[in-house]
């Protein structure tokens, strides 16, 4: 999966991204499509080939801010998963969809899911 960028970058054609105008827009929107195509088809693919190829899931990224639990992925087409009570966070953990609400004190851990239940490393909040 580290090479799909150079291999993006290597036979794409050169980005619009030398006009100033728009410069961030137009960086952000290649972006949100090539992640768009390595999280929705690539990684999907990956994990049903040959039985499923054994790639490495990001973990998440994740702060606690005003008392909620705010996560994000760095590919979008994988589950978050959480919990509250120190467990670690399996398959059938609370769903992350958006941000929730964390009573002080707690500590998080959150886990990125593929399709077949393979998991990143586990993302720690205190």
């Amino acid at each position: 999966p580290k090479m799909l960028g150079l291999v993006e970058r290597a036979w794409a054609k050169d980005p619009a991204w030398d006009i100033a105008e728009n410069k961030e827009a137009k960086i952000q929107s290649d972006w949100d499509y090539f992640s768009s195509k390595i999280g929705f088809f690539e990684f999907e693919r990956l994990t049903h080939v040959n039985g499923g190829l054994n790639y490495r899931i990001a973990p998440a990224g994740a702060v606690v801010k005003d008392d909620k639990l705010h996560v994000n992925v760095a590919f979008p087409g994988f589950e978050i998963r959480y919990t509250t009570d120190g467990s670690e966070p399996t398959a059938e953990s609370k769903l992350y969809t958006q941000p929730v609400a964390i009573a002080g004190g707690l500590q998080v851990k959150v886990k990125v899911f593929n399709a077949k239940g393979r998991s990143s490393s586990v993302t720690v909040l205190k």
